[in-house]
C-alpha cells in the first residue's frame, strides 16, 4: 500500500502509514483493529489506487475514517463514515460529468436533470421560444407532500 501511495498519491502516504497503528494487541482487540484497517483500505485506499474511486485528497479521507473507527465489532460508525465519504465523491463526480455535458450544448437544446436520474437531452421544437417556456414554468405551482398548494 505504501509503495502504491507514493506512486499514485504521495501526500496520502503518511496517513496510510499511520493506519498501521490501528492493528495492535492480541485476541479481540487485534481482530477488531485488523478488521477496521481492512475496511478503510478496501473501502477507500484500494478503490482510489485502482481508479474506481476518485478521491483527490485520500489522506484526509483516511484520517476522517480512522476517527470514526470505534471499538465496535459491527463497525457501524466506520462503515457509515466510509459510505459518506464515497457518496461525497460520487456526488462530485456526477456534478463534473453534468457540467462537462452542459458545456457541449448549444442554445437549441433543453436539458432535463433529476436527482440520481441520467442526463437526458432533446432538441427544442422550432416554434417553442425561450420566453414561452419560462412563462409556462412560472405557472407551475409547487405542491407539498400533503397535497396542499404552496
Amino acid at each position: 500500500m505504501i509503495d502504491r501511495s507514493l506512486t499514485k498519491q504521495p501526500q496520502a502516504a503518511p496517513a496510510i502509514v499511520q493506519t498501521a497503528t490501528m492493528i495492535e494487541g492480541y485476541g479481540d482487540v487485534y481482530r477488531q483493529g485488523l478488521a477496521d484497517w481492512n475496511a478503510i483500505i478496501d473501502g477507500l485506499v484500494k478503490p482510489t489506487f485502482d481508479g474506481v474511486l476518485t478521491l483527490p485528497d485520500l489522506g484526509s479521507a483516511v484520517i476522517e475514517a480512522r476517527a470514526a473507527a470505534l471499538p465496535d465489532p459491527r463497525q457501524a460508525a466506520l462503515k457509515r463514515k466510509i459510505a459518506e465519504i464515497r457518496a461525497r465523491v460520487s456526488a462530485g463526480v456526477e456534478r463534473c460529468l453534468i457540467l462537462r455535458a452542459l458545456r457541449g450544448l448549444h442554445g437549441h437544446h433543453f436539458v432535463i436533470l433529476g436527482r440520481r436520474v441520467p442526463l437526458e437531452m432533446f432538441a427544442a421544437q422550432a416554434d417553442l421560444v425561450t420566453h414561452e417556456f419560462i412563462a409556462e414554468l412560472e405557472g407551475v405551482q409547487p405542491v407539498a407532500t400533503d397535497g396542499a398548494v404552496a
